[in-house]
């Protein structure tokens, strides 16, 4: 019987597949993979995980990294709305900008200036920095030298987080206050024993998404699926 991981693509020997207990370790990524009857919908305490097509497991790491592209076409909306908001201050000041930059000579009329000359242009440059991020940065998840590291970049962006797993009480999942066409968004985070809250993942477009990123963790940072026990179960969907 061949068995592919579910996480990381690649062929499970047949050593590390459990026919008896239906579960298969794979040897690259050690992450389980189930390989009982699959079904479409959720049935009792099951409930079903989708693998989130901007994640990706680095198999050729030497510990467990995944890696998360930033990449949507609201990032490219963005970076175009923000040449916009760049080039229209140019177009209506083009000589006042070029008075102020060569002779530093102020306009006569300051306040249009000061309006749409700067503003717009304070707006445009966040907009263009938050859409350049959007297309190429992307977001590492390591765990290492027992530490769960989350690291942005290249780009700089708030939000690196170094945890160690004995201070994690369980990794959570709440709906997001969020939501995109009238479909709510998911947060995984990290419930701490002191019950402080750390966001992991933010604004996910499915619970199976969330519950999929919760599993895996789960997994590499030796957690439980909840603070004690927990009876839920999983199914893999595809």
């Amino acid at each position: 019987m061949k068995v592919v991981c579910e996480h990381c693509d690649e062929d499970i020997t047949a050593k590390n597949i459990s026919v008896v207990n239906m579960i298969a370790k794979c040897d690259v990524c050690d992450s389980i993979t189930f390989i009982g009857p699959k079904k479409g919908k959720a049935e009792n305490s099951e409930e079903l995980y989708t693998k989130p097509t901007n994640y990706q497991i680095d198999s050729r790491s030497h510990g467990f990294r995944m890696v998360q592209t930033w990449f949507s076409g609201g990032y490219v909306l963005i970076f175009l709305i923000s040449l916009i908001f760049l080039t229209v201050p140019l177009m209506l000041f083009r000589d006042e900008f070029i008075a102020l930059f060569t002779k530093g000579q102020l306009p006569d009329e300051i306040m249009p200036f000061i309006i749409f000359g700067g503003i717009f242009s304070c707006v445009g440059w966040c907009m263009f920095y938050s859409g350049i991020t959007g297309l190429i940065n992307r977001t590492v998840y390591t765990v290492e030298f027992n530490e769960l590291r989350i690291k942005h970049g290249p780009l700089p962006w708030r939000g690196n987080k170094r945890l160690i797993p004995s201070q994690i009480k369980k990794l959570d999942i709440k709906k997001s206050s969020v939501e995109v066409n009238g479909e709510p968004r998911w947060n995984l985070f990290a419930k701490m024993i002191n019950d402080k809250k750390i966001m992991i993942a933010a604004r996910l477009e499915k619970k199976s998404y969330a519950l999929y990123l919760q599993k895996i963790l789960n997994e590499q940072l030796g957690l439980s699926e909840g603070e004690k026990k927990s009876s839920r179960k999983y199914k893999f969907k595809k």
